[in-house]
């Protein structure tokens, strides 16, 4: 969900320094996204999909 946002969306999120709150709208379940979460997300979105070089 939060890995499909654009880099761009991501590093906004990460500079603000807060951990990212969302709500699934099927089973209201609360997942709670640290910035070091969200880095490691912006990571792997800079190096492609797993295989590639």
């Amino acid at each position: 969900m939060i890995e499909s946002l654009p880099e761009e969306e991501l590093r906004e999120m990460i500079d603000e320094g807060k951990e990212i709150e969302v709500v699934c709208h099927f089973c209201s379940k609360k997942y709670v996204f640290p910035v070091a979460e969200l880095e490691e997300m912006l990571r792997r979105k800079k190096e492609g999909p797993a295989g590639e070089s």
